[in-house]
């Protein structure tokens, strides 16, 4: 492969990461050899190669750094507490990442795009629309690290972060493309539990416990609100709730 899939955990929820490495086997047990897993410290039993970044340093340095470890110049960026639920083509991975390659790509994120749920061939990034994801998404290795140096901050800052990297041309973020390859991402792991939505085969070797019927239903709930509510609305809501003591990260 000419691409190295990166796949960001750390030992204390270990029990993610060998669900994590087991889903990864479900798509292609080739893959692993080809697979690197980054954490803070060695997980005992993880079936796949492990480099430690031990420094006590922000959460998008610790990646920069650990990135700074291999040699493609793409990557596949994922983190290990999401979970595709269906096999991937991986030949359609090298087909982008050779496209990448030729048109100078610097970005190509793999979920479904808001108002255009065709799959098939790479878009650009529309500004309007939505922002910069980190993951899944296809990298160009070096350019990662140089935006999460210049962020050093934690995970939902650097995520938020991200779209002020690009230059903007005629709407679209330069050098980002989309391309409607993955159809079902899942956020596994929901406040410290397993989110319903995951097959509980896959998490039979986890000690952690499954969301409640009640606490799925109250998350959902929330998420739905927030959905339907515009940005403007959304910013006030916020600015109302930080004023009664919620906080947030972003």
């Amino acid at each position: 492969m000419n691409y190295c899939i990166t796949i960001f955990g750390c030992k204390k929820y270990q029990d993610i990461a060998h669900v994590f490495v087991k889903e990864l086997e479900f798509w292609n047990k080739n893959l692993l050899s080809n697979s690197v897993f980054f954490t803070d410290d060695f997980i005992e039993g993880l079936n796949i190669k492990q480099i430690e970044i031990k420094e006590d340093i922000s959460w998008s340095m610790r990646v920069a750094k650990s990135l700074e470890n291999i040699k493609e110049d793409y990557i596949l960026f994922l983190l290990d507490d999401y979970i595709i639920k269906e096999k991937v083509n991986i030949n359609h991975v090298e087909m982008i990442i050779n496209n990448s390659k030729s048109f100078g790509v610097k970005y190509c994120r793999l979920i479904d795009i808001p108002s255009e749920k065709s799959f098939g061939d790479m878009r650009p990034i529309k500004v309007d629309n939505y922002g910069i994801n980190l993951q899944p998404a296809i990298w160009d290795r070096k350019f990662l690290i140089s935006i999460l140096k210049k962020i050093d901050s934690n995970p939902w800052i650097t995520e938020t972060s991200l779209h002020n990297f690009f230059t903007i041309n005629e709407n679209n973020y330069q050098g980002a493309f989309g391309y409607n390859f993955i159809d079902y991402y899942l956020n596994a792991v929901i406040k410290g539990k397993w989110s319903r939505k995951v097959p509980s085969n896959l998490i039979a070797c986890s000690d952690r416990p499954k969301m409640s019927r009640f606490e799925w239903l109250y998350y959902r709930t929330k998420v739905v609100t927030y959905n339907s509510l515009n940005s403007n609305t959304r910013l006030i809501v916020k600015s109302i709730l930080k004023k009664i003591g919620f906080n947030f990260h972003s």
